[in-house]
């Protein structure tokens, strides 16, 4: 018995690095011979350059969450392969697996730059995002915020292109969620680096540097490596309910880490923005000249000026983490001041330093460190109705950002490369294939609102708009084109739904007009 299935699958667009744009493969075709458990893979390589490509078909038997086995493949794979369209690789997958998937990778062996990376962090839109996070964000008092912000990091993580999903769980009445961002990795794709923080606040407070600074700068490195290709996953994560007792990554850490993949370390952003030069302005938990008397020496050198970041790490599985970010940030952003602490043991014994969301990965046993400003030891508007935007230092925060992405990028391994999956739910029919996705952008609008396919190689066949009522008030026919530019001037303020048609597939979007 043999089943041919026709794809249409989302290949990554093509992406710059270092003036020389990576590679795009994209699986048009798979036959799958039952019979003999055989899959025969067509798929299109695409080279700006026109670089010959190395080819690798990687396996998965878990429905696409890892690739772990690199299969032995015939036909158009191995190094020396030319860009061109309707390449052919056959392989045997032996006994029939109850969920089969396949990764075609293409690599064109070009290089990379940390600084070229790094150098893209801008303060002006850490800042820019900030003013729209700061407010109260609780589930009583902001709950209408909260669920904004909620929405927020979705929108930015469905536009960036990557694999999301969100984690609910209840307190009493609310419904909270964690929300995380996934981009996957070239070819250790079960390894994982993880960076973010929680995004609620305190009842009373606009919680601007706690915890508004750890978003955005979460979501900085997402607008920044999203760009890039690495051999290891990157995941972005926000966390709901940290002001509660750390109740979000609590239950993340206990119900939502996936037991084919394995954390290599989290970056906690807890308060990132605060800094002063001030004599004094650092102050210490009591205790801390017992455990760590060289820091304290450090600091009373410096008059303790709170002009630092801490990077707080623990002897039983996160001093190599801490010892990167100390090595791999001081290397690239020299002129950021960075202090390490390490917990004895699983900190269990230094409740200061258990106080963020990188506490439940400690006891977990997964390695994580917290990237702090010190808090209520520095920030004099901590948990008050005055951390406020204006209260913050934005060279500062950029300067910590980019010590985390240079620290990103070299533990999870730039590659120059670009893959296409397709998934199946069971041998025996297709069951699941990756949908199309579109960008619309900016969104809220007041004049123009671009629409664009995230694979340039597809074109918006048609385009409609409709009021949230569902009337058609706009309508254009035959685009033909990968990205459009949607006059919005002549709409009311509200919201509309857009929808689009590519490759036969319908794709709805809601937008707001300004």
């Amino acid at each position: 018995m043999k089943q041919t299935f026709l794809l249409s699958i989302l290949a990554f667009p093509l992406l710059l690095f270092s003036q020389n744009q990576i590679p795009d493969v994209e699986i048009v075709n798979v036959d799958n011979d039952l019979n003999n458990n055989e899959l025969t893979v067509t798929y299109n390589l695409f080279d700006a350059e026109n670089d010959e490509c190395s080819i690798v078909v990687f396996l998965s038997e878990n429905g696409g969450v890892t690739f772990p086995w690199e299969v032995m493949a015939t036909g158009d794979q191995g190094s020396g392969i030319p860009p061109g369209m309707n390449k052919v690789v056959k392989f045997n997958y032996g006994e029939q697996m109850a969920n089969l998937a396949v990764k075609i990778l293409a690599m064109d062996g070009g290089s990379f730059d940390i600084e070229e990376i790094i150098s893209k962090i801008d303060s002006n839109e850490l800042k820019n995002q900030l003013s729209f996070f700061q407010g109260i964000r609780h589930r009583v008092t902001g709950a209408e915020h909260l669920e904004a912000t909620k929405d927020s990091i979705e929108n930015a993580f469905e536009n960036a292109g990557l694999e999301w999903e969100s984690f609910p769980f209840n307190l009493g009445s609310y419904e909270a969620k964690n929300i995380e961002g996934t981009l996957r990795g070239t070819v250790f794709d079960g390894d994982y680096l993880m960076v973010g923080g929680h995004f609620d606040s305190v009842f009373d407070s606009p919680g601007a540097d706690d915890n508004g600074s750890a978003i955005v700068g979460m979501l900085e490195a997402l607008r920044i490596l999203k760009d890039y290709r690495f051999q290891k996953t990157i995941k972005f994560i926000g966390f709901d309910l940290e002001e509660e007792g750390l109740d979000g990554s609590i239950h993340y850490t206990g119900n939502n880490l996936h037991p084919d993949e394995d954390c290599n370390g989290f970056f906690d952003f807890e308060m990132i923005g605060y800094y002063s030069n001030q004599p004094g302005s650092q102050s210490l938990p009591t205790g801390f000249e017992i455990l760590f008397p060289d820091v304290l020496a450090e600091l009373e050198a410096d008059s303790f000026r709170g002009n630092f970041i801490n990077v707080v790490g623990n002897t039983e599985n996160s001093f190599e983490l801490q010892n990167s970010f100390e090595t791999i940030g001081k290397q690239h952003v020299p002129d950021l001041k960075i202090i390490g602490l390490s917990a004895p043991g699983t900190g269990v014994l230094t409740p200061d330093l258990l106080r963020s969301d990188h506490a439940p990965f400690w006891l977990a046993g997964l390695p994580a460190v917290m990237i702090t400003d010190g808090a209520n030891f520095r920030n004099p508007h901590y948990h008050g109705p005055n951390d406020v935007l204006d209260s913050l230092n934005f060279t500062f925060m950029s300067k910590v950002v980019k010590a985390t992405i240079a620290t990103i990028v070299e533990l999870a391994e730039p590659h120059h490369a670009n893959y296409d999956i397709a998934v199946f739910g069971s041998t025996v029919g297709l069951n699941e294939i990756k949908k199309e996705r579109i960008k619309v952008y900016p969104n809220p609008a007041s004049k123009g609102l671009w629409v664009e396919t995230e694979n340039p190689h597809n074109s918006i066949e048609n385009l409609k708009v409709f009021d949230v009522m569902g009337k058609e008030i706009f309508s254009s026919e035959d685009v033909n084109q990968p990205k459009i530019n949607l006059s919005v001037e002549q709409l009311v303020s509200g919201a509309y739904i857009l929808q689009v048609i590519v490759n036969e597939q319908i794709i709805n979007k809601i937008f707001i007009v300004d």
